[in-house]
């Protein structure tokens, strides 16, 4: 089976933009806030035709239910072209969470599997996923960071307010930075158990 995640992280890819140069179009891009980049990305699906793409993104955010709606969209697209496709999955992880699907080719050939996948996605999700991950991209979720603070706890360390991994780095002392790395390890092993 073939997993469509729900989510791609952005923050890896935003600091090799940066690297790339100055002045570049891309560093440009990735200087402007994140709601800035989601309504530009809803005019470029406007002009390409996904409107109800261009719609989700034009204010700039993307709800859960809008993110729900569109990766639902997508699912619902293979299965009218023929795919088998399970149910959406939802999949913690630190800092947000994502929403997946397999399917299977069936009699098809795997390349026309993946151009209806491909297909499905492009029009009723690809932009909604693009943008749920720069807007959830280093925000600590909730199950995330109660699982990090217990871990903090459990090490005799008081557990900072921050709202990311890399404020929870920058907080912890330089002589516990390898409890920072035990306790990711191991909420990342426990997040969806």
């Amino acid at each position: 089976m073939k997993r469509v995640p729900g989510s791609t992280f952005f923050f890896p890819i935003a600091a090799l933009i940066l690297l790339a140069g100055c002045g570049s179009e891309e560093a440009s891009a990735a200087s402007k806030s994140v709601n800035e980049q989601i309504q530009e990305m809803s005019a470029q699906q406007r002009d390409v035709g996904n409107t109800s793409q261009a719609e989700i993104l034009a204010d700039g955010e993307v709800s859960d239910a809008e993110f729900r709606q569109a990766v639902s969209d997508a699912r619902e697209c293979m299965i009218a072209e023929g795919l088998e496709v399970t149910e959406i999955e939802k999949e913690l992880t630190l800092e947000a969470y994502t929403l997946s699907f397999s399917f299977e080719p069936g009699a098809r050939s795997p390349e026309e599997t993946f151009d209806i996948a491909d297909k499905c996605e492009d029009a009723h999700s690809m932009a909604v996923r693009s943008a749920w991950g720069r807007q959830t991209a280093q925000q600590l979720s909730p199950e995330g960071r109660q699982l990090l603070k217990d871990c903090y706890t459990d090490n005799g360390l008081e557990f900072p307010k921050v709202s990311s991994l890399e404020d929870l780095r920058v907080n912890t002392p330089k002589d516990s930075l390898d409890i920072w790395g035990r306790c990711i390890d191991e909420s990342l092993d426990r997040i969806n158990e």
